[in-house]
């Protein structure tokens, strides 16, 4: 069973409860196949949603406003997360699905809101989607602070379950093969109990789908000393440490060393403006795509190839997720949340 429409995945309602939603579950429950998860999030307004309505292929395939809902108002769409109904298939079994995330930073929302809603998105997918606009410099990556917080909001392990791993852990050290050395979890100040920063990194980091930073309306060169570089380079040299003594500074390189620590597998796109006239820009969905600026239909289907190429199944300890089974893992974070708790990877 598909739906050639987007349906809300997970809904938070008035009293702050978070509800995984009977349609989503419905649909995911004829998935028998092994799916990957394409998710992506971004800050409020920034065209997320229009972005994913081409990844999907929703607007290519059905005529009208068919898709993800793409505003030009100032109001936020997209509120929670959202699924498109009609999953892809590919030719080696592979299922896709999207998913749509409420915007960040939103006057609506409040910061532990929006740290909750980054978590679903990166705990429930196989590869994550990072939509901004301009350039990567010290600005957008204070955007992107929420990943300074994730050790508080995700945990590797249940308490209980750290507990007895730091009680045991100088036998364990000592007797155990690198394969059974023990994980860690974050505590609610941010730290890991019972390892190194090393170890809180990689335990995180072995959960983590894949990252795709997708920069909007990019008008510079991309060049570093004279020499001519690619969208993967200019991510990576963005995230390099810079030298300063200021804390500001400090508080960025924090966030270029998380982002490279927990997004192993990582790569970039830049996307020109896709027309010059304001209108245009405004009513984007209604325009056709032939239309739109060639440079940015060009970038568009780079970015499209990459996705699909990079795309994996969705597993969980070594499992490759079904349908019904990411609908489970879904209500089993959802519960967490909602009990005042923090997912926890490992008993889901």
């Amino acid at each position: 069973m598909s739906r050639a429409e987007a349906i809300p995945l997970i809904t938070q309602e008035e009293s702050g409860k978070y509800i995984v939603s009977s349609e989503a579950v419905e649909v995911l429950s004829y998935i028998e196949a092994p799916l990957a998860v394409v998710a992506i999030a971004g800050l409020w307004r920034t065209g997320k949603s229009y972005l994913l309505n081409h990844l999907s292929g929703a607007q290519e395939r059905h005529s009208g406003d068919a898709g993800f809902q793409v505003g030009a108002t100032v109001n936020a769409c997209t509120k929670g997360l959202w699924l498109w109904g009609e999953p892809v298939k590919l030719e080696d079994g592979l299922t896709v699905l999207f998913v749509d995330t409420e915007g960040l930073g939103s006057t609506s929302r409040t910061q532990t809101e929006d740290s909750q809603i980054f978590s679903l998105a990166l705990l429930l997918s196989s590869m994550f989607v990072w939509n901004s606009r301009g350039v990567i410099d010290g600005n957008a990556l204070e955007d992107f602070a929420l990943v300074v917080n994730l050790t508080k909001h995700i945990h590797v392990r249940s308490n209980a379950a750290t507990k007895a791993t730091t009680t045991n852990n100088a036998s364990l050290s000592s007797s155990s093969s690198p394969s059974q050395t023990p994980k860690y979890i974050a505590s609610n100040s941010g730290n890991f109990v019972g390892g190194g920063g090393s170890h809180e990194l990689e335990a995180l980091a072995e959960h983590f789908p894949s990252f795709m930073w997708v920069v909007r309306d990019f008008t510079l060169r991309l060049e570093d000393g004279g020499r001519k570089i690619n969208d993967r380079q200019y991510l990576e040299n963005a995230l390099k440490p810079q030298q300063s003594f200021s804390s500001e500074a400090a508080s960025r390189n924090q966030i270029r060393t998380l982002l490279s620590s927990f997004f192993r597998e990582r790569d970039c796109i830049t996307l020109v403006r896709p027309a010059e006239e304001e209108s245009t820009l405004r009513n984007l969905r209604k325009v056709p795509f032939h239309e739109l600026r060639p440079e940015f239909q060009q970038g568009m289907h780079t970015l499209k190839n990459k996705v699909y190429a990079s795309l994996r199944p969705k597993a969980l300890n070594g499992r490759a997720l079904t349908g019904p089974m990411l609908a489970t893992l879904a209500e089993t974070y959802v519960d967490a949340l909602n009990s005042g708790g923090i997912p926890t990877i490992s008993t889901a």
